[in-house]
């Protein structure tokens, strides 16, 4: 890339043109990974030249002779959808039931990082769900067709209108709030401008200052109609969303690097191209701060492509000449206006590198001089990173296009499948009403060879079927060989691949598959934290020990992202089993209580169902809290002439055993209870059922092992 990119001096205009030429640069220079891309998608989708709707090869479609004979077969296999249909089930069910954990860098930071998880899944399967459901499995589709895809992580701000009804009270009340109770004189004395000629303009200044979207025009028109009806509207913006964004995107169609790029985060460059409709490229005045002349000048270029249908291909799906996805046709896009984020990392005058991005539309910016952009500057997301995540199959190379999908790998066992089954169905084809021998003068001109056709025999006899060789098992071995071959290239169930095998590569495939989840939710938490204020936190997960808002220097490290699965628990036995072992076999020697009884029974109920989970489990502590609560209210009960509900499961006997004993060293209980001898008989009831609770635990135990854990004999 031109070295006129990467600004020495931050305030010095962008150089549009310069990054123009970079993307068209580096699309030359990947050619041959965006023609692998678009051959990809035509073996998944089974297209080629030629194709009639009723499966068959045919001369004047083709355009030439075809083989074996004009309508033989030309059948869709739909292997490779198979394929990557199985590999992508795989990596939803990972991502949807994967344990997703917040971890605090510092040692003090564990409550606050559990209710910085609760936040997390929180977004993720409430507030953002909708969003996470189709990118995710976008990104899945794309990153095993291709062997590539990119995850963009932004904030999302849009705003929307609302209207309030001002009157002079309204104005009275705004003034005041600006100017003080004690100033009531002079308010109803500004308040008269409303209604005066001559302090008009003071009047739409003032209304201008309600609300961004009052211009000076609006404002003399809410005047008049103020001074006619003695009320008016006034237009206020609100945010309708402030959340977290996944955008999934397609290398060299919706987001374009510097082709010998080996780390996204150390690219030289990134673009992404957008199609944006009026509403929301309005909408951006307000939420990104986009200069209102330059929206207005943009929107003249509606559906105006530099980048669609010339050097990507992009018309919203690959169309290659011979089939257009409904997406790739649609008449939408003539009224959505093409945009480039190209960002880039800028160095300063003190030789420190920050992150920069500037906003073109690059129809735009053909007729213009002079660079004419939406905005251009360090941006100001504080993780400090590139907001892109690289879904990368593989990593054969250094370089990140190399990587090739499943569509790539298994095209040509796709291939032998279709000829060997169109052989097959050719052949019952011939079967079905094979060739006539004839003789010589009974044939027509132009011999066709091909069910029921008429072959000539140079010794005349009587006429006669031919007989077609009936050995299909030849071709079925092939086939059958060929899928073996293929189940055991990617893993897959089969009796020739074996269970270690299928479970090596489902683990492998989650693994780096949730690595890259793991990438952005620790960039989409750096934004919860940079943009999510207290107040909407706290609705959330209650109050927090220290804020959760923090500034540029707080948010980078603060915290980690864990995400784990295991990929053999997509087996519900096994899932079952593993929960067995552990109940029957480990808890049991457990006599120094090093395992978390709480964190594995959340674990048990998200193997079995993780959303049911969020529903159901508690946090220790709010069970803890619980427990202790009840057993409060039973001892009131119990003094107060009421006997208490004694539950059979679901109790923490021995917390709750801590807490009677708590109680029985208060004076003031001991008092109550001395006082009242039927309130006696219920308190030792009550501890009697509480050391029922605790024997029965142990009993169990020993029913299983002869003995408590650790006091069997050296």
């Amino acid at each position: 890339m031109n070295d006129s990119v990467i600004d020495r001096d931050f305030d010095r205009a962008p150089d549009v043109r310069t990054m123009i030429a970079a993307m068209e640069q580096a699309v030359t220079d990947a050619d041959t990974v965006r023609q692998r891309h678009s051959d990809s998608w035509d073996t998944r989708q089974c297209i080629w030249p030629g194709q009639s709707v009723d499966g068959k090869k045919w001369k004047h479609l083709q355009g030439r002779e075809v083989f074996p004979f004009d309508g033989c077969s030309d059948m869709k296999i739909r292997t490779v959808e198979e394929v990557i249909s199985d590999e992508v089930k795989i990596l939803k069910a990972a991502f949807w039931r994967s344990t997703l954990q917040c971890v605090g860098m510092e040692s003090t930071d564990e409550a606050h990082a559990a209710k910085v998880t609760t936040l997390l899944r929180w977004m993720y399967y409430t507030k953002c769900l909708r969003n996470l459901t189709i990118q995710t499995e976008r990104v899945a589709q794309w990153r095993q067709t291709f062997g590539i895809a990119v995850t963009g992580i932004d904030w999302d701000q849009r705003a929307r209108v609302e209207y309030e009804v001002l009157n002079l009270d309204t104005l009275l009340q705004s003034m005041e709030e600006n100017a003080g109770p004690d100033s009531r004189l002079m308010l109803l004395d500004a308040a008269s401008m409303f209604y005066e000629d001559a302090r008009e303009g003071e009047a739409a200044e003032f209304l201008m200052s309600l609300s961004p979207m009052v211009k000076r025009g609006s404002a003399r028109r809410m005047i008049r109609e103020l001074r006619q009806t003695g009320q008016t509207r006034l237009p206020v913006p609100y945010l309708l969303r402030n959340q977290p964004r996944r955008r999934a995107l397609r290398p060299l169609i919706d987001v374009f690097w510097n082709a010998e790029c080996e780390d996204l985060q150390e690219a030289r460059w990134i673009a992404e191209v957008e199609l944006v409709d009026e509403s929301d490229l309005r909408g951006r005045i307000l939420t990104d701060d986009y200069d209102p002349a330059w929206v207005d000048r943009s929107l003249k270029y509606k559906g105006d492509r530099i980048f669609t249908g010339t050097w990507s291909q992009r018309g919203r799906g690959f169309a290659v000449g011979r089939r257009e996805t409904l997406e790739s046709s649609l008449s939408r896009d003539m009224d959505r206006v093409e945009l480039v984020h190209f960002w880039h990392k800028a160095v300063g005058p003190d030789n420190v590198p920050a992150l920069h991005r500037t906003i073109f539309c690059p129809a735009l910016q053909r007729v213009m001089t002079r660079p004419d952009v939406a905005l251009s500057g360090i941006h100001d997301f504080a993780h400090g990173d590139y907001p892109y995540v690289a879904h990368v199959r593989e990593y054969c190379t250094p370089v990140l296009l190399d990587s090739r999908g499943s569509a790539e790998l298994a095209e040509d066992s796709q291939r032998e499948i279709k000829v060997q089954r169109d052989n097959r169905v050719d052949l019952s084809s011939m079967a079905t009403i094979p060739p006539l021998l004839v003789s010589p003068g009974k044939v027509p001109p132009n011999l066709d060879w091909k069910p029921g056709s008429q072959i000539p025999l140079r010794n005349p006899r009587d006429m006669q079927f031919m007989s077609i060789p009936q050995n299909q098992q030849g071709s079925i071995e092939v086939e059958r060989s060929t899928e073996r071959g293929l189940d055991r290239l990617f893993g897959r169930q089969s009796e020739y691949v074996s269970q270690d095998k299928q479970a090596l590569y489902a683990q492998d495939l989650v693994s780096g598959w949730l690595i890259e989840h793991r990438l952005c939710a620790m960039q989409e938490v750096a934004l919860m934290q940079q943009y999510l204020d207290d107040t909407q936190v706290t609705r959330v997960i209650g109050v927090v020990e220290k804020p959760f808002k923090a500034t540029r220097e707080e948010i980078r490290g603060s915290y980690d992202i864990q995400i784990a699965f295991d990929a053999r628990e997509l087996n519900p036995e096994f899932a079952a089993k593993k929960l067995e072992v552990i109940g029957k076999t480990i808890l049991p020697f457990d006599k120094f209580g090093v395992i978390d009884l709480a964190g594995l029974v959340s674990y048990a109920m998200r193997t079995m169902d993780p959303f049911l989970a969020d529903k159901l489990v508690q946090s220790i502590d709010s069970a803890s809290e619980r427990e202790i609560d009840e057993t409060q209210a039973d001892l009131m009960k119990i003094v107060n002439g009421f006997d208490p509900a004694l539950k059979e499961k679901g109790v923490n006997w021995q917390l709750r055993q801590q807490v009677v004993q708590v109680s029985l060293a208060d004076p003031s209980f001991m008092g109550k209870l001395q006082q009242d001898p039927t309130a006696q008989q219920r308190m030792q009831g009550y501890m009697d059922w509480l050391q029922q609770g605790m024997n029965q635990g142990q009993n169990a135990i020993i029913g299983r092992f002869g003995t408590m854990p650790g006091r069997m004999a050296a």
